[in-house]
């Protein structure tokens, strides 16, 4: 079955014209096409290598947008390592020097990665301080708007939920965990590395969607604000800002002409709420009591603004990944698991080691 391509100005497709087990001299066959006008490609066959080529059409009108005068250089992939040439002004495809090795080694580290993750969700479980455990609560009047103040009705208020902070901590972990080990299974990592090649990884917007809100939840809840409404629409916005980094690779394929950064800046908006929530919130509930902030426990000053330059420091690989300051897609790939790790371990560990000491007391 011949598989169709639409690649730079031509939708003919691409047909195996010569098959080599040496890959040196499949390049050659393939620069002797491109010689002859033809578009050519050399790609992995079994434990050898074929020539893809495809008649070069010139002047192609693609999908209505512009007419070529001249054939652009095609994009030639060798076996895992691909070439692009400049695209407009500037060249954002910088994947020619990664090679297999470089995605086998993604795949080994994201192994170690996951492990300590399951590691720690376990011990999170196994040792659980039960005592430690934080209510969140909902307020509300039973009457008209405004009877509380004019003195017509009593508000009310619920314990709608007992949260135990150490199977919270475990959740975030062993999500991480689950989600490292998907991308390294065997079907599921040609998906992951096909995407890698393209500029995106959606797993982890998925995971982080997931994950990173928990946290963002532990955060707020150590921080004295459990209201049950606000931490829903904290929770919202916090999945809104990694559903714009998804969006964002999505609009900024490798071999775009430039980068939309709207996404990006929208994502910014979004996420700055939670913090401005938590930050605000202290600082006017401290002032309105009248007490120092030394009432607030050392360990969770530590944990608030820990968090809150690591949480940044995701804003600031993605740009640095899309703003061409990275080799390559896969070197920003590499800093966002270890930011991960490194993140989720602190937090995890500053609220096990606290807690089980605040549950001995």
């Amino acid at each position: 079955m011949v598989r169709r391509y639409d690649v730079r100005g031509t939708k003919q497709p691409f047909v195996e014209k010569h098959s080599s087990s040496n890959r040196t001299k499949a390049e050659s066959i393939a620069a002797a096409e491109r010689d002859g006008g033809n578009l050519a490609r050399v790609v992995p066959k079994g434990q050898g290598w074929k020539v893809m080529t495809n008649p070069n059409r010139l002047g192609k009108k693609v999908k209505g947008i512009f007419n070529r005068k001249k054939a652009p250089e095609p994009r030639i992939e060798v076996g895992n390592k691909s070439q692009a040439t400049t695209v407009g002004k500037r060249t954002y495809n910088k994947e020619k020097d990664v090679a297999q090795e470089d995605y086998d080694r993604i795949r080994r580290f994201s192994f170690i990665v996951g492990t300590v993750h399951l590691i720690s969700g376990l011990i999170m479980v196994a040792f659980a301080n039960t005592d430690f455990v934080i209510s969140i609560i909902s307020t509300f009047a039973a009457g008209p708007p405004g009877c509380f103040e004019s003195g017509e009705c009593t508000p009310f208020t619920l314990v709608n939920y007992d949260a135990i902070l150490a199977y919270w901590v475990a959740t975030f972990s062993l999500l991480s965990a689950f989600f490292h080990y998907l991308t390294i299974v065997p079907g599921v990592f040609e998906i992951y590395q096909r995407d890698l090649e393209r500029g995106r990884n959606l797993f982890r917007w998925v995971e982080y969607s997931l994950s990173a809100t928990v946290m963002i939840l532990i955060i707020m809840l150590l921080s004295g604000l459990n209201n049950l409404t606000a931490l829903v629409a904290i929770a919202g916005a916090n999945v809104g800002m990694i559903l714009f980094g998804w969006l964002g690779e999505t609009m900024n394929p490798i071999d775009r002409e430039k980068t939309d950064w709207t996404p990006f800046i929208f994502g910014c908006i979004v996420g700055v709420f939670p913090w401005i929530a938590i930050w605000g919130s202290l600082i006017l509930n401290l002032e309105q009591l009248g007490v120092g902030w030394d009432m607030i426990p050392t360990f969770v000053w530590w944990i608030i603004i820990s968090q809150f330059f690591l949480f940044q420091s995701f804003a600031f690989n993605h740009a640095f990944q899309y703003g061409n300051l990275y080799p390559n897609y896969l070197y920003g790939e590499r800093v966002y698991i270890w930011l991960s790790l490194i993140s989720k371990s602190l937090l995890a560990w500053f609220i096990f080691a606290n807690t089980a000491i605040l549950g001995s007391l």
